[in-house]
């Protein structure tokens, strides 16, 4: 990950962190697309999401931060990454593909099935 990723997906999670959907608005291209894979066992949207404003609305309202919310920066499959934990646990990845300066796809996912590596001793 190259310094100009890291300080991009870093402006994503403090803006994640404070829920503030503007903010995480102008982190993402016009045209992209959030893909949210809860597995069937969290509610998640089915459907690929597409547009930064329903994008950002989106990842705001199932990423929002409680008391014991935090998150590190990661790296998944040589992309950019922020995984979102409660406590100790990981409940939610969210990768990102960037086209300069802005996100052009999302991944997010919150399937336990596929966190369970993330959260083995």
């Amino acid at each position: 990950m190259t310094c100009r990723e890291a300080a991009v997906a870093e402006a994503i999670r403090d803006s994640l962190g404070v829920g503030d959907r503007t903010r995480v608005e102008r982190m993402l291209r016009r045209g992209v697309t959030l893909l949210v894979d809860g597995g069937g066992r969290v509610a998640a949207p089915s459907a690929p999401i597409v547009g930064r404003r329903a994008a950002a609305g989106a990842l705001v309202e199932l990423l929002t931060p409680t008391a014991a919310s935090s998150s590190t920066m990661a790296t998944v499959n040589g992309a950019p990454a922020i995984a979102f934990h409660e406590g100790a646990r990981v409940v939610a990845v969210l990768a990102l593909r960037l086209r300069g300066r802005r996100a052009s796809d999302v991944w997010l996912v919150v399937n336990p099935d596929k966190l369970r590596h993330w959260n083995m001793p």
